[in-house]
């Protein structure tokens, strides 16, 4: 998860049409591949949403194909998009990938209508008693201009915020152990395994960990129910800096006394 200012990527767009056929003959259809460039930012997600609907034609689990349907309406509605943008492409936004980048940044899971929701409105004012009880019940928008548009999250000073709040994304996890050659695309157990492991890690999570994404010097450290997700998941590798942090702050465990015994004249240590 590294990328510069302004970097763009290649990636392959296709345009799908019916080819014209006999009216006896049952349709088939020609995919016109074209090659773009896009903020680089945006490449792992495209990644990763193919990945979920290679992993189907294996995996045909309840969540599985849920996420393959989600996938490839993304994929469709991004592909049209792109095609329809006549920009610079260092200054194109995606209004379809954009969300799922701010909510990325700040680990919040990205399909999910009521959680999303939730975690915007817990972002809001506490202490504002001067709203109305039905106020609180709906997002403003102010509140969801505020969540979307204050972060650009395409920046590359935003990475370090990327990768410590990526642990609390289930799919992320997923989509880094495949690339680390942790687990295998297909294979249900793993997939599983990592969805389980997400419901542990959120049970044992007592606080929201990173409220605004915040400078690398300030972000805060892994807890312990983290790190253990980060060994069950074996992403030690990928995480190594981070977890050199977490034993960086962690106070050393005191050394045992010295006590001399004069008869034996040796020293031990209780």
């Amino acid at each position: 998860m590294q990328w510069e200012e302004d970097e763009l990527r290649p990636i392959k767009v296709g345009l799908i049409k019916r080819v014209k056929s006999d009216d006896m003959c049952p349709p088939t259809y020609k995919t016109t591949w074209s090659g773009k460039e896009i903020p680089a930012a945006y490449t792992r997600i495209i990644s990763q949403l193919e990945m979920e609907i290679e992993h189907t034609k294996t995996h045909k689990g309840h969540e599985a194909l849920r996420r393959d349907s989600y996938a490839r309406a993304m994929l469709d509605l991004l592909g049209k998009e792109i095609k329809a943008y006549k920009g610079n492409w260092t200054a194109f936004r995606s209004k379809v990938l954009g969300p799922v980048l701010l909510r990325n940044l700040y680990g919040c899971p990205d399909a999910y209508g009521p959680v999303v929701r939730e975690f915007i409105k817990s972002r809001e004012d506490k202490d504002d008693e001067d709203q109305d009880d039905d106020d609180q019940d709906d997002i403003t928008i102010a509140l969801a201009t505020e969540f979307y548009l204050t972060h650009d999250a395409t920046h590359p000073k935003y990475i370090p915020n990327f990768r410590r709040n990526l642990v609390l994304i289930p799919e992320m996890r997923w989509h880094l152990s495949v690339l680390m050659n942790n687990i295998k695309l297909g294979d249900e157990t793993s997939y599983n395994r990592i969805r389980d492991g997400h419901d542990t890690l959120m049970d044992r999570m007592r606080k929201k960990v990173v409220a605004d994404p915040v400078e690398e010097g300030t972000i805060p450290p892994f807890s312990k129910a983290e790190v253990k997700t980060i060994v069950d998941d074996r992403l030690e590798a990928f995480f190594e800096l981070e977890l050199q942090r977490v034993v960086s702050l962690t106070p050393p465990h005191p050394i045992p006394p010295i006590h001399f015994e004069h008869r034996k004249r040796r020293t031990t240590r209780a």
